[in-house]
């Protein structure tokens, strides 16, 4: 499987291929010092990037990519991140990134996001057409949100949440149930904690299916969400999610790849959504030259990587998962594996 020309030019940094205002943007975010402050799984200059990238890769327009690199900038209701101000820095940002895309940004860090989310739209179960009204959180004046602006803030916090949620935010709220609480269940929990994949997929498709069945004009429904069918059981992420974890554990040695391919077999049955339990199958089914085998799994593994835009298991980079997993596809049209601890270590893809 070959990847899309806008994923070649993400993974070679052509940023100009994409967006010619990329680097300048790049450069603003740097500027105010983005570069310098903690965010979850790095800085957060990489988070706004990352949340960019996820969204070109989703085919959504410009002014939405940069809601996505801006996304937190005038700081919002769920981090205290405000590298410009909403008030002294709206012009500046305007005259930079465009009328629509700055009021998008304005809007997202103005809004209690939370609230619509988890207090107003998933009970409901849908995007209101006629839109809704809520408060400003500083101010407390009224905000009218669309139907549309509703579902880009969907759209941008699905990718916001994926790129950035792993095990210590669920230690951290106890979200061991994959209710994606944001309680005080374990503030003394030491980041990263034990670096397992988060539980946010179940959350994630709730939100692309209401993007989904709102049918709004002018929404570009990302590829990955068309993957999605409801209801996907919390049980069924828990479950894949904890095995994966004791592959990664405790069956890290081809000597025990029969028990290894029965549990990953397992994981993808449950959770079919997810790249890196393919990717580990396919590296066993090359071990045990069953190419075809092996065939399928990289390429499953390859086509999630480049939907999700962003890693499961961030034990790893997305760019690092595809790297490897290009490695696996590469071998299994040679029919080749090494059989040495050097010709391991010295694969690569030229």
């Amino acid at each position: 499987m070959s990847l899309s020309s806008v994923c070649i030019h993400i993974l070679r940094n052509e940023y100009s291929q994409l967006d010619p205002n990329l680097p300048h943007y790049l450069d603003i975010l740097s500027e105010h010092g983005a570069d310098e402050c903690w965010h979850k799984c790095g800085t957060f200059k990489e988070h706004l990037y990352h949340i960019w990238r996820i969204l070109k890769l989703w085919n959504q327009s410009d002014p939405i990519c940069r809601l996505g690199l801006f996304h937190s900038a005038y700081s919002n209701s769920y981090v205290n991140l405000a590298i410009f101000s909403r008030n002294a820095d709206r012009n500046f940002l305007k005259q930079e990134l465009g009328n629509e895309a700055e009021e998008l940004i304005y809007l997202f860090c103005v809004v209690n996001r939370h609230q619509l989310i988890f207090d107003i739209l998933l009970p409901a179960g849908e995007i209101p057409k006629a839109g809704i009204t809520v408060k400003h959180i500083i101010t407390g004046e009224d905000v009218f949100l669309s139907a549309y602006i509703i579902a880009v803030f969907l759209i941008t916090t699905v990718a916001d949440f994926v790129d950035q949620r792993f095990s210590w935010q669920d230690q951290l709220f106890g979200n061991n149930d994959a209710k994606m609480r944001f309680t005080d269940a374990d503030p003394g929990y030491l980041w990263p904690g034990d670096g397992k994949p988060g539980l946010w997929v179940n959350w994630s498709i709730q939100l692309a299916n209401m993007v989904k069945q709102a049918n709004i004009p002018n929404i570009v429904i990302p590829p990955l969400f068309e993957l999605f069918q409801a209801p996907f059981p919390k049980e069924n992420e828990i479950k894949s999610r904890d095995l994966y974890w004791e592959i990664i554990s405790s069956y890290c040695h081809s000597s025990k790849s029969n028990e290894a391919i029965e549990i990953l077999s397992q994981v993808c049955q449950l959770n079919n959504f997810i790249a890196e339990p393919h990717a580990l199958l396919a590296q066993l089914f090359i071990q045990k030259k069953e190419f075809e085998k092996a065939e399928i799994h990289a390429s499953k593994a390859l086509k999630l990587l480049e939907y999700w835009g962003t890693s499961w298991d961030k034990h790893m980079s997305w760019e690092g998962w595809i790297a490897w997993v290009r490695v696996l596809l590469t071998n299994i049209k040679d029919k080749k594996w090494p059989t040495t601890s050097h010709g391991i270590i010295s694969l690569g893809l030229v």
